[in-house]
């Protein structure tokens, strides 16, 4: 994951994802880098996710402190998932639990149709 974000300058990120053992790339904008950064990672995966809760929570104290990202995302056919991480970059943290809930919701997804 690759994120550029400041003053005057339109967040983008580019995320690199292995899917089915194929290399994907894709890249976005968005509001802010945790914005661009999960729009990235929808951009690579092949089913229709939307994100539908998003909470951040400091765990430590100081500017160094470990946050706890805990995301809810929903795919195509309503299903949703939980994800969370833990670290002590917002960014990243937000982009693992988003990439466990879309893990989880991929499984679902191919499970549901080898039944």
């Amino acid at each position: 994951m690759s994120i550029i974000s400041g003053l005057h300058i339109t967040p983008t990120a580019t995320a690199i994802l292995n899917i089915n053992g194929n290399k994907k790339v894709g890249s976005n904008i968005g509001n802010g880098a945790v914005d661009a950064a999960l729009n990235a990672l929808k951009s690579v995966v092949p089913e229709k996710i939307t994100l539908e809760e998003y909470r951040l929570e400091a765990i430590t104290g100081g500017s160094d402190a470990l946050c706890q990202v805990s995301v809810k995302m929903t795919n195509e056919d309503g299903i949703k998932a939980l994800g969370k991480s833990v670290g002590p970059d917002i960014v990243m943290t937000s982009v693992n639990a988003a990439i466990e809930a879309i893990n989880k919701l991929r499984k679902i997804s191919k499970e549901g149709k080898t039944k």
